[in-house]
């Protein structure tokens, strides 16, 4: 992979699109991002991270590139799998965008859902989506008792934390966590608003994927997702002291407290 930072020519957004085995969802995902792109005048640029794909995802992608020339998509193929959180800071090193819009290719985002989140652009610095309640029990309950664990932690309330959809590009540079694993987004939202980052949240639908099978409860994620989730509570902890009279030894500023900019709730048909 490129490890340039790229400032040449900034745009608007840079559509980070993630990509492992997703042969049955990857065209949909670009093709639902081309569609709601359409809407607006922004200009942007679809990078895609295939990693180490064994399916036909790369070939897919490779065949849409050149079937949409007026896009400016790009395809990265990673040698060896490296998650989603290296490949997240990959896409803010090498993007151009001064926003960042992380769009899954297992296609959970339908048309109107990255249409309902791009017209939130320049609100707040973090625009964060949460989900309706159309997914599977299970996975409901899972996800639900983890943001409460990370809102327990964080001292935050947050309908969800892996809703991390459009960011200042800068704001990944200058805040992603040193943990993998599925809990670094959840990492990363905490540290943005401990340094007084303000945030919209969105609700959106739940688009149901084909063939995509969820990872986050594997076994070696696990570990990762500790390791996040010590980090967060730590954070609040060093985040209290910060802004305690009694501990602070200089005349510097205080760090500025946390605004929510507001939560919008949109139902997305």
């Amino acid at each position: 992979m490129d490890g340039t930072v790229c400032d040449q020519d900034p745009i608007d957004i840079t559509f980070f699109v993630p990509c492992r085995n997703e042969e049955y969802n990857i065209i949909a995902t670009l093709s639902n991002i081309l569609d709601a792109a359409r809407n607006f005048q922004y200009s942007y640029e679809i990078l895609v991270f295939d990693d180490h794909s064994s399916d036909r995802s790369p070939k897919l992608i490779e065949e849409f590139r050149w079937e949409h020339p007026e896009a400016m998509i790009k395809l990265i193929i990673n040698a060896f799998p490296v998650g989603l959180a290296r490949n997240y800071v990959e896409a803010a090193i090498i993007g151009r965008g001064k926003y960042v819009k992380l769009v899954a290719g297992c296609n959970y985002e339908p048309r109107d859902a990255i249409i309902a989140i791009l017209r939130k652009l320049g609100t707040a610095d973090l625009v964060l989506l949460y989900y309706d309640n159309k997914r599977v029990f299970l996975r409901r309950a899972i996800s639900k008792f983890y943001t409460v664990l990370v809102n327990v932690l964080s001292g935050y309330s947050l309908q969800h934390y892996h809703g991390v959809s459009l960011v200042p590009r800068d704001s990944i540079l200058r805040w992603h966590p040193a943990s993998g694993g599925y809990g670094f987004l959840a990492e990363f939202v905490t540290t943005a608003l401990n340094e007084g980052a303000t945030y919209v949240e969105v609700l959106v639908p739940w688009n149901v994927s084909k063939g995509h099978v969820s990872q986050a409860l594997a076994w070696r994620n696990l570990l990762p997702v500790a390791h996040s989730l010590l980090n967060i509570f730590l954070n609040r902890i060093e985040r209290n002291l910060r802004r305690n009279p009694i501990a602070r030894v200089s005349n510097l500023p205080v760090m500025r407290e946390h605004q929510k900019a507001s939560i919008v709730h949109i139902e997305v048909k």
